[in-house]
């Protein structure tokens, strides 16, 4: 499996008719400029490294012309961020955000489920481990039934996302599925899902200048849930493992392959 930074994610969501931002990669300040031009508004420029936090290492900026943008690309390239050489960045348009919503499907490897559960937040942009149960929809799906618009609609309802936009947030969610199921992902994230202040709802990494970016992440990872149950030891990775906490459950997840686009 592949290890992906965060434009090449977005690929695989344009494939799924998932809504992403206008934008396009540049390996020459040159290139960043001509993009922004394209662009024609003002843009972000994302440092494209394997790596989150990159708003806080000074891997996001802003610019609100094609000039500025040039300027900006070559002082990225070329640099060193989170000890990786900057050797490209990701010219994308500036959005105006008015709402940022929380989608992700990870393996609930519990003996009694053993399939992939849904998670829909009303709390974008920020770590879902930090988010009240109160404001996270789960849904454990069916592999045979699949994951269709009906669900997702259920879902956002159940965190009472506005009618204005639960149909394209849903459709959104389906896209993830099915980017999910035709990857063979152990973990897919979109964070945040944002609704511009035009009413558009788009699958898209932080934008916002004043916190650090957060890229959306595929991960074919190896789950084992702390609580005991356990996959056949056939299956169970024997690589190093950490703890983390999603959404209030602690699982082990043992290092892999990673597809990562960060």
């Amino acid at each position: 499996m592949a290890r992906l930074q965060e434009h090449e994610g977005k690929a695989l969501f344009k494939i799924a008719k998932m809504p992403i931002p206008q934008g396009a990669v540049a390996k020459t300040p040159a290139e960043a400029r001509q993009i922004a031009e394209k662009i024609g508004k003002p843009v972000v420029i994302k440092v494209q490294i394997w790596a989150g936090g990159r708003g806080k290492a000074g891997g996001v900026k802003f610019a609100d012309t094609p000039e500025e943008a040039e300027k900006i690309a070559a002082l990225l390239l070329g640099a060193t961020i989170k000890g990786y050489l900057v050797e490209k960045v990701l010219v994308e348009e500036k959005l105006s955000i008015d709402k940022e919503y929380y989608a992700g499907i990870i393996v609930n490897a519990q003996a009694d489920a053993r399939c992939p559960v849904v998670m829909f937040s009303t709390e974008g942009g920020m770590d879902i481990e930090s988010v009240p149960q109160d404001k996270i929809a789960l849904m454990n799906v069916d592999v045979i039934r699949g994951f269709k618009i009906y669900d997702a609609l259920n879902l956002a309802n159940k965190v009472k996302v506005p009618s204005a936009h639960i149909t394209q947030v849903a459709r959104l969610m389906v896209g993830l599925y099915e980017t999910f199921k035709n990857y063979g992902a152990r973990l897919i994230e979109i964070n945040p899902m944002v609704v511009t202040k035009d009413g558009k709802v788009l699958r898209t990494a932080r934008s916002s200048p004043a916190t650090a970016a957060s890229p959306s992440t595929i991960r074919p990872l190896s789950v084992i849930p702390s609580w005991g149950s356990r996959w056949p030891a056939s299956r169970e990775p024997r690589p190093r493992s950490s703890t983390r906490s999603l959404g209030g459950w602690r699982r082990r997840i043992c290092a892999g392959p990673v597809i990562s686009p960060r």
